[in-house]
């Protein structure tokens, strides 16, 4: 089957530096994404859905790549032997991020193994791979059944068929032909075999099984670590969350593990996270002083922060474990006993001002029982107190502070409303009518309104006339 390689290469935009044994860049971007598409049209393995991380992988920078396949340089064959059995030996039932991430590397390795000219003189080499990255749009495909795939004999019969062709390719470059000969005839062979070679290893992964005896518990490791710190770097806490319960049912929980675990959460700033590994770590190991120091550190840099933001319980709490962990930091100390006093002093004030908002509420209650009697004159005494409490109360405590606010506009409002009542029964707000009766209220009450007191005025003013027509008809009716 031949398939037009144009329509499923694609070109990159920049060029990603790669081992000196690679194909160039664009040629090794298009095999490894050609291959991933052409294995996702199983549907049990969709690497279409993850193309990005496949990619990633199979365009791992060269330090990257050694961290991988330290020996990928000296033993190719052993390294992609090695990271098939791994690939296959940590295999779940969901193909993961990471994992498809680790494919893509695999990928690298294969496409580089089966690049003609690879360990050839380094100046056609590099001629060469530049004129396939200019050509490659224009390679057709052959793609062959699959196959499972032995690394030693599977890549020395590969191997075989390259040597057959370089030397030659070497010679026309030499004489000056460059890629107008065998190199540009082979072109769509030597990409088809690098494709199918690197399907191949795949379909190995992700068919066929292994046992985990071949792979060492080391190895396992850092895997997991590896994957950890993948996820980390992108910020992916769920799948973060995932690699984390899997080290665990992995059975991981050496102190080094958990150690290297916390380390990583902990540069990660994933704290909370850091915090129970390293506590685990010195409840099996509490003589490790070192981690009890760093962890006294993050805390006390917890609690000053909580505490430049005033949250006094949380520096308090922080502080403690601080002291707890480092008991020899009498700064420490001194701080949560500073944190301590600040609370006792925050709830002193707290407390003064719960008070004085409950003796303003209690104010109100009078002031609605004297103004149910028509005693509104008492009634706006009353309220005037209330407010005098309510203004007390700070704005340090929001719920509190609140409270005398809406209890400040009851006053305001209540107290308009009562005016007007008492303007409205003058009269009858002036007692029996004797002038002494009108001048109390009026001095009990300050503050009142002026049409208000002009009211009782008025009122004491008919009250002694009325008075006086009494003591005259009582004198005319005697003389008479």
């Amino acid at each position: 089957m031949r398939t037009n390689f144009t329509a499923l290469a694609i070109t990159l935009s920049f060029y990603v530096a790669l081992p000196s044994h690679a194909w160039g860049p664009k040629t090794q971007e298009s095999i490894v994404r050609t291959s991933a598409l052409f294995f996702s049209q199983d549907a049990k393995t969709p690497l279409r859905n993850l193309l990005s991380y496949v990619l990633e992988g199979s365009l791992v920078s060269p330090k990257k790549l050694g961290a991988v396949c330290p020996d990928f340089q000296t033993n190719p064959v052993a390294a992609i032997k090695r990271e098939i059995h791994l690939l296959q030996a940590v295999r779940a039932e969901r193909i993961d991020p990471y994992y498809v991430y680790r494919l893509g590397v695999l990928g690298q390795l294969v496409a580089d193994t089966t690049a003609p000219m690879g360990t050839l003189n380094p100046l056609y080499r590099g001629q060469y791979f530049a004129d396939v990255d200019a050509s490659v749009g224009r390679a057709q495909l052959t793609a062959q059944p699959r196959r499972i795939v032995d690394p030693h004999a599977y890549f020395g019969r590969l191997r075989g068929q390259i040597r057959d062709q370089e030397n030659t390719i070497i010679r026309e470059y030499q004489a000056g032909q460059g890629f107008a000969g065998l190199a540009s005839a082979a072109l769509s062979s030597d990409v088809s075999r690098s494709v199918n070679a690197v399907l191949d290893v795949w379909n190995t992964v992700l068919t066929r099984d292994v046992s985990n005896t071949n792979i060492s518990p080391g190895s396992m490791q850092n895997y997991v670590l590896a994957s950890l710190a993948f996820y980390l770097a992108k910020d992916n806490m769920a799948e973060v969350t995932s690699v984390h319960n899997r080290i665990r049912a992995l059975g991981m929980n050496s102190l080094d593990m958990r150690r290297q675990v916390g380390d990583m959460f902990f540069n990660a700033k994933v704290f909370g996270r850091a915090m129970e590994e390293y506590e685990e770590v010195l409840r099996l190991s509490p003589g490790n002083r070192s981690l009890a120091e760093k962890m006294a550190r993050y805390y006390k840099a917890v609690g000053n922060e909580a505490l430049e933001k005033n949250r006094l319980e949380d520096a308090r709490d922080a502080l403690k474990k601080a002291s707890e962990l480092d008991k020899l930091r009498p700064e420490i100390q001194r701080s949560l006993l500073e944190v301590n006093k600040l609370i006792v002093a925050r709830d002193d004030r707290l407390d003064a001002i719960r008070q004085a908002n409950n003796l303003a509420r209690e104010f109100e209650k009078q002031a609605d029982l004297e103004a149910d009697a028509l005693h509104f004159a008492v009634a706006i005494r009353l309220l005037r107190q209330a407010d005098e409490q309510y203004a007390m109360v700070t704005t340090e405590f929001l719920a509190e502070s609140s409270i005398a606010n809406i209890g400040r506009e009851y006053v305001r409002s209540r107290t308009k409303a009562w005016n007007a009542r008492f303007l409205q029964n003058a009269q009858t707000l002036s007692g029996s009518g004797t002038p002494d009766t009108a001048r109390q209220l009026a001095a009990q009450t300050p503050g009142l309104h002026n049409e208000v007191m002009r009211a009782l005025l008025a009122s004491e003013l008919n009250a002694s006339l009325d008075q006086l027509k009494k003591e005259l008809d009582g004198t005319t009716l005697q003389n008479d």
